[in-house]
């Protein structure tokens, strides 16, 4: 009941198209929901999250891409080397961007849309809601708010377990409201890496 993975977003700089799934509800009040997959990829979690926020809300859904679109298989094991600092926080907070402003042009309401992200999606979700001047202007016009499941937190200063892998920006605190749900014997996203102003 999805709609088709495709290229759809306009990349935020132009230079091409972000794979995405956009299915659209007949409600012109529906919320909006962009959910930004982890380092493997989109999965058959965020397909039944999509699916169940259709059913549940008659949401609006964009479930985003930022690996198959740009040319790799998942972010994860053996393309890491290839892909992982070009899949920054930043990298994926100019993903939710570029969202952001495609999904204006569908007419939907800013004031009811919200990004979720889940693991290394959820560090573009924190990072796009980071109150900095710039990211600010980018993300405040097109979303009230964002949810990071068990998200990669680390940023300068902090605990890194992919130090030689990705680049590392700051996290919080937050221009919107952010809600950040992880699970207290989580290994692989450990809440101790975060700082206390990320949560």
């Amino acid at each position: 009941g999805l709609g088709e993975i495709k290229p759809l977003v306009p990349t935020f700089d132009g230079q091409g198209l972000l794979m995405a799934s956009w299915s659209r509800s007949a409600d012109p009040d529906a919320p909006t929901f962009v959910i930004a997959h982890g380092g493997g990829g989109i999965g058959g979690m965020l397909l039944v999250m999509g699916a169940d926020l259709v059913t549940s809300l008659n949401a609006n859904v964009l479930i985003l891409d930022s690996i198959w679109s740009r040319g790799r298989k998942s972010n994860g094991g053996d393309s890491i080397p290839q892909s992982g600092r070009t899949l920054s926080s930043n990298a994926r907070m100019f993903d939710l961007a570029a969202a952001g402003r495609w999904l204006s042009n569908q007419g939907v309401k800013p004031e009811k849309t919200y990004a979720i992200g889940e693991s290394q999606g959820g560090w573009g979700v924190l990072r796009a809601f980071t109150d900095d001047p710039g990211i600010v202007s980018l993300i405040k016009p097109y979303f009230a708010g964002g949810v990071a499941l068990y998200p990669v937190c680390e940023e300068p200063g902090t605990k890194h377990t992919e130090a030689n892998n990705f680049v590392f920006h700051r996290l919080g605190p937050y221009h919107s409201p952010v809600l950040i749900i992880t699970g207290g014997r989580d290994t692989l996203t450990n809440i101790s890496y975060c700082a206390d102003k990320t949560l």
